[in-house]
């Protein structure tokens, strides 16, 4: 699913975000799957999680992409982020596997 996603992905923004990427939030980053396709596109990249092992897993394979993002670990369906708008939000399977 990884290598068809990261095929697919970019294109579908192409698609539906033209022009100007400057701000992007990956709400509930995980291991940063989706982040790593993302997070290059983008001026300002921030990932959010409310596992440490999941930001830390995130913050490693950026890393390795060399690429700047901004992690925070904490629960924004609780705190508030605090942050301007941004041009995209991703969640991919948090939904999915969201509890009350």
């Amino acid at each position: 699913m990884a290598s068809r996603e990261a095929d697919l992905l970019p294109a579908l923004l192409d698609r539906h975000l033209t022009g100007h990427r400057s701000r992007y939030l990956d709400f509930a980053c995980g291991s940063g799957r989706i982040l790593s396709i993302f997070a290059p596109l983008f001026e300002t990249t921030i990932a959010v999680d409310v596992s440490e092992n999941m930001i830390n897993a995130a913050r490693d394979k950026m890393s390795k992409a060399n690429c700047a993002v901004d992690f925070r670990l904490t629960d924004i369906t609780q705190d508030t982020l605090n942050e301007p708008p941004f041009d995209l939000i991703t969640t991919f399977r948090f939904f999915g596997n969201a509890q009350e």
